[in-house]
C-alpha cells in the first residue's frame, strides 16, 4: 500500500507544482520584448507576481510589448517577489489624446502651408 501512496502524491505533484514556501530564491525570467499576457504568465510560471504595469511612449519597442522589467532577467529574488513592468504604449504621437482625427488635420494644414509658399514665389 506504501508503492500506491507514492505514486499517487507523485501524480499530484505533477498535476498542480506547488506554490514555493517564502524565503525560496527564484530567478527572475526575461519578459522585455514579450507581449504583456505572456511576461504575466512567465512570471506566475516562475512563482513571481506581476507588480505594477507603467505604459510609456516608445518607436522601437512595438505597442503592449515589455520595454523593461524592475528587476533584471537572472536576478535571485524571493518567491513571490513583484516583478513591475515598463510596457510600450508605441511610438509618441503629436497629440496626448491619442486622437488619430488631430493628428490627419495637423498634418494636412502643414501640406496646405507649404503649397501656399511655393504658390507666392
Amino acid at each position: 500500500s506504501s508503492e500506491m501512496l507514492t505514486t499517487s502524491v507523485f501524480s499530484f505533484v505533477k498535476v498542480m507544482p506547488p506554490i514555493p514556501s517564502k524565503g525560496v530564491q527564484l530567478s527572475v525570467p526575461s519578459m522585455t520584448r514579450k507581449s504583456e499576457s505572456e511576461a504575466e504568465a512567465s512570471l506566475r510560471n516562475a512563482g513571481l507576481s506581476i507588480g505594477k504595469i507603467r505604459e510609456v511612449n516608445d518607436g522601437q519597442v512595438p505597442k503592449g510589448q515589455v520595454i523593461s522589467q524592475s528587476i533584471d532577467a537572472g536576478t535571485m529574488v524571493d518567491a513571490g517577489t513583484k516583478i513591475d513592468l515598463v510596457v510600450s504604449a508605441g511610438p509618441v504621437e503629436n497629440n496626448p489624446s491619442g486622437d488619430g482625427n488631430v493628428d490627419s488635420n495637423v498634418d494636412s494644414s502643414v501640406d496646405s502651408s507649404a503649397d501656399e509658399n511655393q504658390a507666392g514665389e
